[in-house]
């Protein structure tokens, strides 16, 4: 892995966008609850899927999956936040 790539990476999380590729594909990924954004279509679409507890509960560990970001990405109301607050979690470092 290169400098430049590891850069790439930074400044793609710093800009809360989530970076999973093969050199990182099983590592956790860091979350948090974005309070600007209530998310209840979101919230309720996550605790009726069939893995929402155990997703909702890595939530609540402060990291998941890049599987588990798939499915919350896909989630109905994953997007529909305002412009200061687009999705109901953030990627952190």
């Amino acid at each position: 892995m290169t400098d430049n790539h590891e850069e790439m990476v930074r400044l793609r999380r710093l800009e809360g966008v989530p970076v999973v590729c093969a050199c990182h594909a099983d590592a956790p990924i860091g979350v948090q609850v974005d309070e600007e954004y209530a998310a209840e279509e979101w919230w309720d679409a996550l605790r009726e899927c069939p893995d929402g507890a155990r997703i909702e509960a890595a939530i609540d560990a402060g990291s998941v999956t890049p599987a588990q970001l798939d499915v919350l990405r896909s989630l109905p109301g994953w997007s529909d936040g305002p412009v200061y607050a687009p999705h109901p979690l953030r990627v952190v470092e």
